[in-house]
C-alpha cells in the first residue's frame, strides 16, 4: 500500500484535504475489510444442511436421559381446550405431566409436578377418563399384580384434584398379570367400557351407567379383537380413525420383540354393535421403533380437525407423529420411507451398480430401485456381526472391506459381489483398545492420500490411528487421543466425517449414548485439521431419547446432489430418515452468498 502524506498548514482542513482523506481511509478500510468478508464468505457461507423431518420428537420435555417404556397420552385435563401431555413411564412406576400453556393450534408446553394434582401413582400403566360421569377426567391406572386403581377427580373440569386411589372398584376384579386400562364406550350406550391389557385383551362390559358404573364378568378376545388371553403383553387404544363414527382398535406389545408393530383392526360393524376385521399391522406408519411399546394416544394436537397421534417405546423416545391427511383420510409422514428394518446403517455401493445399498445389523439391503429413487429388496445375511460397523476400502483392491472396532472383515469378494471373511483382530495395527464398546470412522485427515482411522470409544473419546503406510498397503499407529482439538462429547461415541460446509475438508460428527449429535466444525484445511469444540445438533438431526448408541450415516440418496442423513441406534429402534431440503444459504447479517461481486464503490467523487 502506498501512503501519500499531505501537510495541513490550515487550522480547518480544505474541502480538497477532507476528501484526500476520504479516499485515503476507503482504501484502507476496503483492504482490511474485502479480505475478511471474502475470508467469511468462505468459511460461512457455504450451504449448510437444512433437514426435513418427518416426525417431530419430544419437543425436548424428557430431558437428556432416556427414561424406558415411555406411554404418551394426550387429555386436556385444565379445561382450557387444548391438549396436555402425560407421559406413563411403567418400568420406573411414575408419571410426568406436561401442561399445555400454548394454544389448541400452537401447542407449548411446560412440565409440572403431577403430585401436585394429587397423582402420585406407583403403577406400570395409566389413562385418564371420566368414571362417574360428573364431567372431568379421572385417573385409572394398572399395576404388575394385577389391580387397577382408580384416582376419582374431586376438583372441577378446569382444576383437577385427585384423590387417594381405590383399588378394583365398580365390580372390577384383579388380572393374573399386568393390568393396562383402556375405557372407551365401545358400545356406544353413553357410558365408558373397560378394556384391560396386559395379558391378553379383556373386555368388562360396563352395565351400569354413566355417573354410576358397574363392570360385569371379563370376556375374552371380545368383539373378533386380535390379543386374547394366550396372548402376552398386549396393550390397546381406540380412536375413530377413519371418521366413519365406530372407534377402531390399536394394539401392541410391551413385553420382548414379539408384536412390536402397531397392529390396526378396523372396526367394520357400528358404533352401538362393533366388529373388528382381521389386523393390519402399521398401515399407518406409526411404530416409533422395532422395540416394544405403547399404542398410541390420539388427539388434534394442531387444531386442524383430524386425529394425530403420539407414541413411545421401550427406549424411551415419544413420538409425535402430525396428520397430514385429513378426518376421514390419515396420512403420517414416515420415519422410515425406505423400509429399512434395521436399527442403524451406512449407505454403500455394495454390488457396484451406481446406487446406494444399505448395509445395517448385519445385513444387505440391496437397492434395487436407482440412484435417484431407491427401492430397497428384503435383508440378506451377508456379515456375521452387529452395529457398528464402517465401510471403506482400506486395501485400495478396489472392494469395500468392513471394520467393527478391531476386528476387520476383508471383502474377498468382488466390487460387484462382495464377500466377507470372518473377524481378523489388529489387522493393520488396529490395537491396544481395551473398552467394552468401539466404533469406527475412516477419513483421510491428513491429506497424504491413505485413510485414516477414527475409533470411538466407551468413555476415553476418539482415538486417532494415523495410516504411516500407504493407500495399498496401510499400516496404523496409535491410538492417540484428542487429537486436532476434538472434544469428548459422551460416552459411547461413534464417529462420521463429513464435509458438511463444504469449504474442502472434512468436518467431524459425533452420536453418543444419550441420543446427542454433536458437530465439531473443522476449523483447519484438508492437510492440517483443527476441529471447533462440539456443537449439540445445529440441523436438528437428535435421535430423541433413543439412547443405546446412537449411529448417524450420511448419504446421497435421492440423487439431488446435497447430503441426507440416517439416524438410528445400534440394536434398538428403527432408523430414521432426514432429507436434506437445503437451497441458497443466507449470511446472518442478510447478504446473500455471491453479493460481494454486485457491491460498487462508495463515497468517491
Amino acid at each position: 500500500m502506498v501512503v501519500e502524506i499531505v501537510r495541513n498548514t490550515s487550522p480547518i482542513p480544505s474541502t480538497a484535504l477532507r476528501s484526500r482523506i476520504a479516499r485515503g481511509l476507503l482504501v484502507a478500510w476496503l483492504a482490511v475489510a474485502v479480505p475478511l468478508i471474502a475470508w467469511r464468505r468462505i468459511c460461512v457461507a457455504a450451504p449448510l444442511p437444512v433437514f426435513e423431518a418427518p416426525w417431530i420428537d419430544d419437543f425436548g420435555l424428557l430431558g437428556s436421559i432416556p427414561e424406558p417404556g415411555a406411554a404418551p397420552e394426550l387429555v386436556d385435563i385444565d379445561g382450557d381446550g387444548d391438549l396436555d401431555l402425560f407421559v406413563w413411564l411403567p418400568w420406573e412406576e411414575r408419571l410426568r405431566f406436561f401442561r399445555n400453556v400454548g394454544t389448541p393450534s400452537a401447542r407449548a408446553f411446560e412440565e409440572e409436578s403431577s403430585s401436585a394434582l394429587g397423582l402420585t401413582p406407583t403403577g406400570m400403566h395409566g389413562v385418564f377418563a371420566d368414571a362417574d360421569g360428573d364431567g372431568d377426567l379421572d385417573a385409572w391406572v394398572g399395576e404388575v399384580g394385577g389391580n387397577t386403581y382408580l384416582f376419582e377427580n374431586t376438583g372441577t373440569p378446569t382444576s383437577p384434584s385427585f384423590t387417594f386411589p381405590v383399588s378394583n372398584p365398580f365390580g372390577l376384579d384383579g388380572i393374573p398379570s399386568v393390568a393396562a386400562p383402556s375405557l372407551v364406550d365401545i358400545d356406544g350406550d353413553g357410558d365408558l367400557d373397560m378394556f384391560l391389557g396386559g395379558g391378553g385383551l379383556l373386555f368388562f362390559a360396563n352395565t351400569g351407567q354413566p355417573a354410576n358404573p358397574h363392570f360385569a364378568f371379563p370376556d375374552y378376545h371380545p368383539f373378533g379383537l386380535p390379543g386374547g388371553i394366550s396372548d402376552f403383553g398386549i396393550l390397546a387404544s381406540f380412536a375413530d380413525i377413519d371418521g366413519d363414527g365406530d372407534l377402531d382398535a390399536f394394539e401392541r406389545s410391551f413385553y420382548f420383540y414379539a408384536g412390536s408393530a402397531i397392529a390396526v383392526a378396523s372396526n367394520t360393524g357400528t358404533r352401538s354393535s362393533p366388529g373388528f376385521g382381521s389386523p393390519r399391522y402399521d398401515p399407518f406408519g406409526l411404530t416409533s421403533s422395532s422395540f416394544y411399546g405403547s399404542p398410541p394416544s390420539f388427539g388434534d394436537i394442531d387444531g386442524d380437525g383430524d386425529l394425530d397421534a403420539m407414541a413411545g417405546d421401550r427406549s424411551g423416545s415419544v413420538m409425535l407423529f402430525e396428520n397430514t391427511g385429513s378426518a376421514v383420510s390419515p396420512a403420517f409422514p414416515p420415519t422410515n420411507p425406505f423400509g429399512l428394518t434395521a436399527s442403524a446403517v451406512t449407505l454403500a455401493d455394495l454390488d457396484g451398480d451406481g446406487d446406494l445399498d444399505a448395509f445395517g445389523d448385519g445385513q444387505l439391503f440391496e437397492n434395487v430401485g436407482s440412484a435417484a429413487s431407491p427401492v430397497f429388496a428384503a435383508p440378506s445375511s451377508l456379515l456375521d456381526c452387529c452395529n457398528p460397523f464402517a465401510l471403506t476400502d482400506v486395501d485400495a483392491d478396489g472392494d469395500l472391506d468392513a471394520f467393527s472396532g478391531l476386528c476387520f472383515f476383508e471383502n474377498t469378494g468382488t466390487a460387484s459381489s462382495p464377500g466377507f471373511s470372518s473377524c481378523s483382530s489388529g489387522a493393520f495395527g488396529l490395537s491396544g483398545l481395551a473398552d467394552s464398546y468401539l466404533a469406527d470412522s475412516f477419513v483421510d485427515i491428513d491429506g497424504d492420500g491413505d485413510v485414516d482411522a477414527f475409533i470411538g470409544t466407551a468413555h476415553n473419546g476418539l482415538a486417532l490411528f494415523r495410516n504411516t503406510g500407504s493407500a495399498a498397503s496401510p499400516a496404523f499407529t496409535g491410538p492417540a487421543f484428542d487429537s486436532f482439538g476434538i472434544s469428548r462429547a459422551g460416552s459411547n461415541e461413534e464417529p462420521v466425517f463429513l464435509d458438511v460446509d463444504r469449504d474442502g475438508d472434512p468436518d467431524l460428527f459425533v452420536a453418543q449414548s444419550q441420543g446427542l449429535i454433536y458437530w465439531m466444525q473443522n476449523s483447519g484445511t484438508a492437510t492440517s485439521a483443527a476441529f471447533a469444540f462440539h456443537v449439540p445438533d445445529p440441523f436438528g438431526l437428535v435421535a430423541p431419547k433413543l439412547g443405546k448408541r446412537t449411529q448417524i450415516s450420511w448419504a446421497d440418496i435421492d440423487g439431488d446432489g446435497d447430503y441426507d442423513a440416517f439416524v438410528g441406534t445400534n440394536g434398538y429402534g428403527l432408523v430414521r430418515f432426514f432429507r436434506n431440503v437445503q437451497a441458497t444459504p443466507v449470511f446472518g447479517d442478510g447478504f446473500e452468498s455471491g453479493d460481494l461481486s454486485s457491491w460498487s464503490a462508495f463515497g468517491s467523487e
